[in-house]
């Protein structure tokens, strides 16, 4: 990290945690100028604290889009167990479980602010400092995991079977592709009617992609 030698941790990470608090509460500024100042009042700190360990503000907001990228996650993943766990109580087939759980899922994702910060991370990654860029594309890389754990046990479960040359990276791939997108479509949304059929539309894209590259069938 960029901040002085010898600087208080505590107050390093207090700053920091309070950076994050001012990015979910008022969004992302424009070209991420985050200021010391908002910083340091939501901290409750003074400006001379934040100076003691970044040179600049250049300096601090380097380490904190580093902070963020590492600290902000795509969703809570007991979530994800929880309606897992409930589907498989309560469905028959694997389709009714996917639909069950992915209405859930992305209702979850979407009331987060947590999740949108990530998605501008994501996609601005190639512009971003070498260092920020490796703390982004480890987080990606969780959430690909978490979908893949996901898939693999409810295809295990329903004993269904990925068809050649599809794999389970491919289900993978679609499902959190299609969840960033829709995800930034419902943000735009205007109406609950529109924010409830694009719902439809993902929890439907996941059941016939799932239909169409594995051997499920409603019985399965």
């Amino acid at each position: 990290m960029r901040g002085k030698p010898g600087a208080s941790e505590e107050t390093r990470e207090e700053l920091l945690d309070a950076g994050l608090r001012v990015l979910l509460r008022d969004g992302l500024p424009p070209g991420f100028n985050v200021k010391i100042t908002d910083v340091v009042k939501e901290a409750n700190r003074t400006t001379g604290a934040a100076y003691q360990i970044w040179k600049s503000q250049q300096d601090y907001r380097l380490e904190l889009a580093v902070h963020v990228a590492r600290s902000v996650s795509y969703a809570d993943p007991t979530v994800l167990v929880g309606e897992l766990e409930a589907a498989l109580a309560n469905e028959t087939d694997i389709f009714g479980v996917v639909n069950t759980v992915g209405r859930a899922y992305f209702e979850h994702l979407v009331s987060r602010p947590e999740f949108y910060l990530a998605l501008h991370f994501w996609a601005t990654a190639d512009n971003l400092p070498a260092e920020v860029r490796s703390a982004v594309e480890e987080g990606y890389r969780e959430i690909q995991s978490s979908f893949e754990a996901f898939f693999a046990l409810v295809l295990a479960y329903f004993r269904v079977e990925i068809v050649a040359p599809h794999t389970l990276e491919t289900l993978t791939t679609i499902a959190s592709v299609s969840t960033e997108g829709m995800a930034l479509r419902y943000r735009f949304a205007a109406t609950d009617a529109e924010r409830e059929q694009l719902v439809g539309l993902y929890v439907g894209m996941l059941t016939s992609q799932l239909q169409a590259i594995t051997d499920a069938t409603s019985e399965s």
